[in-house]
């Protein structure tokens, strides 16, 4: 198969980049998405075999968790932007113990307090060692760095919440889960694909290093004859930082990727074969 001859040439093979120019840029435009889909490809399978299993477990198991949270008789109501409940005030949504204990570390007793008979403040918030709170008129909930966000209940449509509904919403949910892999598999795909691509405009800059690097080695190339000997020279370096990536325990060794490029690139110019010397073709 010509890519595999291309791709065994494209990590040590002096000759193929001393006569590169024979080719056009969609030669190396071509091998370097054929690399692309066949590692993007690897991604998915591994990826998709740890996470795929995990991804439906967890789907299956949280709606009967939420359902079994959701106390039987607890009505929860928001009409014309007021907050109302069946139940004595404060009422507490406690954290479950099968949360990360993490949260709890942090002080976090509940996950939702119910109060709408007391105006908001930043002491009761803290007193309620809540992540939100639900008061008469307002959501008020931790974001980011533990950022205080109040949000005004005129922004949400009325609704009311029982347990029948949740039972109802978690049958949806189970109802989907046949479609998970599917969407989590081409999920997969669709980033892999994008983040590898992108190595494309990291050889904008690594093409500068190339043209350099061929002065060193007296050959003649202009920035963009650099850029397509880059583009065949990544491919040991993709295939190499894609370890640690699918065996975390491997170390991520910093500029690593670059070094190796710049290896490939300066034991395959030949100095004594400058590619000025080739005649191009229209292949």
């Amino acid at each position: 198969m010509k890519f595999w001859k291309t791709f065994k040439s494209s990590i040590y093979d002096p000759v193929f980049y001393s006569e590169l120019r024979q080719h056009n840029f969609l030669f190396s435009l071509k091998y370097f998405y054929t690399l692309v889909l066949f590692l993007a490809l690897g991604a998915t399978l591994v990826f998709g075999f740890i996470f795929v299993p995990l991804a439906s477990v967890f789907v299956n198991s949280i709606g009967p968790a939420v359902v079994d949270y959701y106390p039987d008789d607890l009505v929860l109501n928001i009409e014309g932007g007021q907050a109302s409940i069946n139940k004595p005030e404060p009422y507490f949504f406690k954290v479950p113990d099968k949360l990360p204990k993490e949260i709890k570390e942090k002080g976090i007793e509940n996950i939702l307090v119910v109060d709408t008979k007391s105006d908001y403040s930043a002491d009761k918030f803290a007193e309620y060692k809540t992540i939100s709170l639900l008061t008469k008129d307002s959501i008020i909930y931790k974001g980011d760095k533990d950022a205080i966000t109040i949000e005004p209940l005129k922004k949400f449509p009325d609704f009311t919440l029982e347990k029948k509904d949740i039972i109802s919403w978690a049958g949806k949910a189970s109802s989907v889960t046949k479609y998970l892999p599917i969407v989590l598999v081409g999920t997969i795909f669709f980033i892999s694909l994008v983040v590898l691509s992108s190595h494309l405009g990291y050889l904008l800059i690594a093409a500068l290093l190339i043209f350099f690097l061929a002065k060193i080695r007296k050959v003649n190339l202009s920035y963009w004859e650099s850029y397509r000997i880059g583009m065949h020279a990544i491919t040991l370096p993709l295939i190499i930082s894609a370890l640690p990536v699918l065996f975390t325990f491997l170390p991520h060794i910093p500029f690593a990727f670059t070094a190796i490029l710049l290896v490939i690139v300066w034991i395959n110019l030949m100095s004594k074969t400058s590619p000025e010397s080739i005649t191009p073709t229209a292949n």
